[in-house]
């Protein structure tokens, strides 16, 4: 029963950190230089292969992991995304 409440109240907070991770995100994002950061996140990582003949499996996910956060920052760079909650 306490590891349950402890789980609980767990993703509660990570709940509220991703929420301000997002806002914080959207308002750095959504400004001139912030799209350019974002152009060049994009250029060097999402328009990159993810897979490499010859390279170890963890490299793959490493890769995707990467993709998936610069994705996230670019649909976080719309204010309407967030901030209007």
């Amino acid at each position: 029963m306490q590891q349950m409440m402890n789980a609980q109240r767990q993703q509660e907070i990570d709940e509220k950190r991703y929420e301000a991770l997002e806002i914080i995100a959207t308002s750095v994002f959504s400004s001139k230089l912030g799209k350019q950061l974002l152009k060049l996140l994009e250029e060097q990582f999402i328009n990159k292969p993810v897979w490499i003949y010859d390279a170890k499996d963890e490299f793959s996910a490493f890769r995707e992991g990467q993709n998936d956060m610069v994705r996230n920052l670019i649909k976080w760079s719309t204010p309407s995304q967030t901030l209007e909650k």
